[in-house]
């Protein structure tokens, strides 16, 4: 019984160490508008982004811009040495899961999937598992390069 309650007891103090470091990058490094100007922030930026599309609009605005998203979270996480080879592959999975629910939406959006064939399940993934995974592997990231990694984005996306 005294395991359980020191485990408990961790959990909680490592759910709060996260909650605060997350809330320091947030604060630190995504601007009110706009992309960030250093990495750590704009893949928190677009991480929220994504999370918000899908959880507070099911995916209705869905657009290429979310797909890069995925790919510059993608790209910049796993090129790191922050994350496990276990953590990169199911980072990849969990993007490439998002990504492919918003092309889904994006087709019907388009009506190219007519509402009697609709899979509701696909239009946009809802799991909070999914999302804290991506969070922590960019939280851990940023533990890894606390100093601001300088970005400046191609192009102007959301």
């Amino acid at each position: 019984m005294f395991r359980k309650m020191k485990e408990k007891a961790q959990i909680k103090k490592e759910k709060a160490e996260h909650i605060k470091l997350y809330k320091h990058l947030w604060n630190n490094f995504v601007p009110a508008a706009g992309s960030s100007n250093c990495l750590q922030g704009e893949l928190l930026r677009q991480y929220e982004k994504l999370r918000c599309e899908a959880e507070r609009n099911g995916n209705i605005n869905w657009c290429d811009d979310f797909a890069v998203f995925c790919d510059f979270i993608s790209k910049n996480l796993t090129a790191s040495d922050a994350l496990s080879i276990q953590e990169k592959e199911q980072l990849n999975e969990d993007l490439l899961q998002i990504k492919n629910s918003g092309n889904y939406a994006l087709k019907f959006n388009a009506g190219m999937i007519p509402d009697e064939e609709l899979i509701v399940d696909m239009i946009a993934v809802i799991n909070d598992e999914l999302y804290d995974r991506i969070e922590k592997c960019i939280i851990k990231f940023y533990v890894e390069n606390k100093e601001p990694i300088p970005y400046e984005p191609l192009n102007a996306l959301r």
